[in-house]
C-alpha cells in the first residue's frame, strides 16, 4: 500500500506519514509514483490553513515533486506509463507568457 505525508487537521505539527489505498483513477487523471518531493513555503501556508482556505481535509501537501507515471486514465493522451513528470502550480500554463487568467486556478 502506498505511503503519503498528509494532514487531517490544520497545523504543521499535524503532518503525518500514513498508508493509503490508491483512489480510483478518473478518465483525465494520471497516477504518478513520486521519486522526489520538497515542501516549500506554499505548503507551509496550506498546512496552516491560510492558503486557499476553502481546501478540505485530509490533504497531501506537495507543491514540488517529480516522479514516474504509473498509469493514465482513459481520456489521457499526453502521457503514458514510464514518462518522467514534475508537478506544476499553474496547470493551464503550457508555454509562453504567464497570463493573469492562468493564475485563477491552481493545482492542489
Amino acid at each position: 500500500m502506498p505511503s503519503a505525508m498528509a494532514i487531517d487537521r490544520w497545523g504543521l505539527a499535524n503532518l503525518r506519514l500514513e498508508e493509503r489505498a490508491p483512489e480510483r483513477l478518473g478518465p483525465d487523471e494520471v497516477r504518478v509514483a513520486l521519486k522526489a518531493i520538497s515542501l516549500n513555503y506554499r505548503d507551509v501556508l496550506v498546512m496552516r490553513g491560510t492558503y486557499s482556505p476553502g481546501l478540505t481535509l485530509p490533504l497531501i501537501p506537495c507543491s514540488d515533486g517529480a516522479g514516474v507515471v504509473l498509469e493514465v486514465g482513459s481520456g489521457v493522451t499526453e502521457f503514458e506509463p514510464d514518462d518522467r513528470v514534475c508537478t506544476h502550480l499553474v496547470p493551464d500554463w503550457h508555454n509562453g507568457r504567464l497570463e493573469p487568467w492562468m493564475r485563477s486556478k491552481t493545482s492542489l
